[in-house]
């Protein structure tokens, strides 16, 4: 499989283990310490073909993500869940299988509209996460968790959820299919 747009990812072995799973350009941010040589390189290859956000599922690869979000608000975005990414030695895209890579890449979605697009009103509200017991329920959590790996989404609580399926322009159908998944396992 061949990926179009380059990947950016944390470290060399994430980039070492993307190459392995799919035929793609990868940029490596080395962490937090992004340089300036850094930045120029994402800078060109966010001009020339696109950028898929591809950090680790922890909390210095969603700082990161925000990082390169203010810089890059068109690229595409792509998760990975913890327990597809987690070893006894951490948590990261080194640790994921090539197949669980593949599918996060795929799953990539854009957050921008379109340039010059008017913001669009939200389409789904708090008491739409409560209807489907995304919210407010003991088992909201677990099923948020599942349903965002189904829509490959980045796990959170309940208001981040929803401002992910509000930004993202999830469709109805999609959620509600997920859900149905839900109910079935």
């Amino acid at each position: 499989m061949e990926i179009c747009e380059v990947v950016v990812v944390e470290g060399k072995k994430d980039v070492a283990r993307v190459k392995q799973a799919v035929a793609a350009e990868c940029i490596a941010t080395n962490g937090h310490a992004i340089s300036p040589a850094t930045w120029r390189r994402l800078t060109v290859a966010y001009r020339r073909c696109g950028l898929i956000i591809f950090t680790d599922p922890d909390w210095a690869g969603n700082r990161i993500r925000q990082r390169l979000n203010e810089q890059f608000p068109a690229a595409r975005q792509a998760h990975l869940p913890q327990r597809q990414a987690r070893t006894a030695g951490g948590i990261g895209i080194q640790y994921a299988s090539a197949e669980d890579i593949r599918r996060a890449l795929l799953g990539a979605r854009c957050v921008a509209p379109p340039a010059g697009a008017e913001p669009e009103a939200p389409l789904y509200r708090y008491d739409d996460l409560v209807n489907w017991r995304l919210a407010a329920t003991g088992q909201a959590e677990q099923r948020r968790r599942q349903l965002a790996e189904r829509l490959s989404l980045a796990p959170g609580n309940a208001k981040f959820f929803l401002r992910q399926i509000n930004k993202y322009r999830i469709d109805r159908r999609q959620i509600e299919a997920g859900l149905v998944s839900l109910a079935e396992n």
